[in-house]
């Protein structure tokens, strides 16, 4: 009696790859990619923002509790599809709605469900916001490439 095996072996040594055939992307459907493609840009080409919150500054943000907030003033507000580069001050907040790009020098967005809700100051963050290099990125945010 032949095993698996023995059979596995007698078909890959008949069967072949057929040579790449070129289609229309419509005509595509259920066909596999004979080579890799290279996209000429990163997509997304900037930080975002996976949630509504509040962009930061990991260290303005350590040792916030339920118990002892941290208070941040709220310098600006970000919106998705903005393309005027913003950047955050040490000790602030950048309000930041999901999908925004993130602003230069924040490190993490605590996410709405983790504040008061408060218009000009995130307050009460249940825990410490996690820096991207320590961590995914925060909110399951999306990096460029």
């Amino acid at each position: 009696m032949r095993s698996v095996a023995d059979f596995y072996q007698d078909c890959m040594a008949v069967a072949h790859a057929l040579p790449p055939l070129d289609v229309q992307l419509a005509d595509a459907v259920s066909c596999v990619l004979a080579e890799d493609v290279q996209a000429p840009f990163n997509l997304p080409v900037a930080d975002l923002s996976a949630c509504d919150g509040y962009a930061v500054r990991v260290r303005d943000c350590e040792g916030a509790t339920l118990e002892t907030p941290v208070t941040l003033p709220v310098t600006e507000e970000i919106r998705a599809g903005a393309v005027d580069p913003a950047a955050l001050v040490p000790g602030t907040a950048i309000r930041i709605a999901s999908g925004a790009p993130m602003p230069t020098g924040a490190e993490a967005v605590v996410s709405l469900e983790f504040t008061d809700h408060g218009i000009g100051t995130p307050g009460r963050p249940a825990h410490r916001p996690r820096q991207r290099r320590e961590h995914s990125p925060p909110c399951g945010g999306r990096r460029p490439g």
